[in-house]
């Protein structure tokens, strides 16, 4: 009984071996043919668009950060326990 259970799960352990060495792509779906792309046409990064957007973007948080700054320190002048709430918030 136990010897042809295991002889059974042995024989479909090799059915599948055998039948995956016989597909080339067994266990893919390919769902797009591959394409060649153009010879032509070079594609390489953006080195100037990335360069302009670093400066925008850390402009834009820099400029953020320093209103939070400016804000927490009229804050602390102004309000200490709102001051003291916005410190404990920014700790978590």
């Amino acid at each position: 009984m136990l010897k042809e259970k295991i002889y059974a799960l042995l024989a479909r352990e090799i059915e599948k071996e055998t039948f995956a060495k016989a597909q080339k792509y067994y266990g893919f779906l390919l769902l797009d043919p591959p394409i060649v792309p153009d010879l032509d046409k070079k594609v390489k990064p953006k080195r100037s668009l990335i360069c302009i957007l670093a400066v925008f973007v850390g402009f834009f948080i820099s400029v953020l950060l320093a209103f939070a700054v400016e804000f927490i320190k009229k804050s602390s002048n102004d309000n200490p326990e709102q001051y003291r709430q916005i410190v404990d918030a920014l700790k978590l």
